[in-house]
């Protein structure tokens, strides 16, 4: 069912890039030179992984707690998606460079049968691998993995692995450019086939003022799939307001460009960071 893989990505790789030129010198595993470069600072306001599809650079830094949490609405030809919640914990481990992340979905689809349940956990870990240098991006590995824990109705029943590759580039103090490159092994929901999945996209955007910002973006959904033969393309934008230097509210609106991909998502969120 392509609009449940294309809602997947969403909820499981969405992201907030406006906040990168709130860090200062974060900390990451290496500089292009190959040094290893583990000092740092913390962002000094939350980024979250929403509400853009691009994941963000960053992580959140050691001993720092963030929970992020949304809804997406998604229509394909009559058939309506929802997620409620769409939970990312993202904790900071062992040095301000790595994170665990812990993603659970619940999800209803309003097709010929309802059916409503909650989505394999997600589970995964967020390695800081370089600032930017010049030309050269800000570098990020997700490593993520699905478990067999979820609904009857949404579960694949086996463990699926999959990765993402984000690069960013910051080209004045507060406009930036990224995009992120993934793969995920998924289940065809029809022929019970597993496959790769990969994605790619680019954003842009810059802020209004200190704590509101946007983004505009576009990205490719490409299934490995005999069944599945269309490259999904897609085009969002949305708004990231700062409500405080820790809780951030977002909204998002996308359409699909392709046969076979979803009309149009709309969606909202909050993240809430600790430290």
């Amino acid at each position: 069912m392509r609009s449940f893989i294309v809602f997947f990505f969403l909820v499981s790789a969405c992201s907030d890039a406006f906040a990168e030129d709130r860090l200062t010198k974060p900390a990451t595993l290496f500089d292009w030179d190959g040094n290893p470069d583990p000092l740092g600072e913390l962002p000094t306001t939350i980024i979250t992984e929403r509400p853009s599809f691009t994941e963000s650079s960053v992580t959140v830094g050691q001993r720092v707690t963030q929970i992020e949490t949304g809804y997406t609405f998604a229509s394909v030809a009559g058939t309506h998606t929802q997620s409620w919640g769409e939970l990312l914990l993202r904790q900071g481990v062992l040095a301000n460079w790595f994170e665990l992340r812990f993603g659970v979905f619940p999800l209803s689809e309003d097709a010929e049968s309802f059916e409503a349940g909650i989505a394999d956990l997600l589970l995964g870990t967020k390695f800081a691998l370089t600032k930017q240098s010049g030309l050269l991006p800000e570098l990020a590995l997700i490593m993520q993995m699905t478990v067999p824990t979820g609904s009857t109705s949404f579960t694949a029943n086996r463990v699926l692995p999959g990765f993402n590759l984000l690069y960013g580039w910051d080209v004045t103090e507060t406009a930036w450019i990224a995009g992120g490159t993934s793969c995920n092994v998924l289940v065809n929901d029809d022929t019970f086939v597993a496959s790769d999945t990969w994605a790619t996209s680019m954003s842009l955007g810059d802020q209004i003022t200190d704590r509101l910002g946007y983004y505009g973006e576009w990205f490719a959904i490409v299934p490995d799939d005999p069944a599945e033969k269309s490259v999904l393309n897609y085009i969002n934008g949305g708004l990231m307001w700062l409500l405080s230097d820790d809780i951030q509210w977002d909204i998002r609106i996308g359409k699909g460009l392709s046969q076979g991909s979803d009309d149009y998502f709309v969606g909202t969120g909050l993240g809430i960071r600790f430290r």
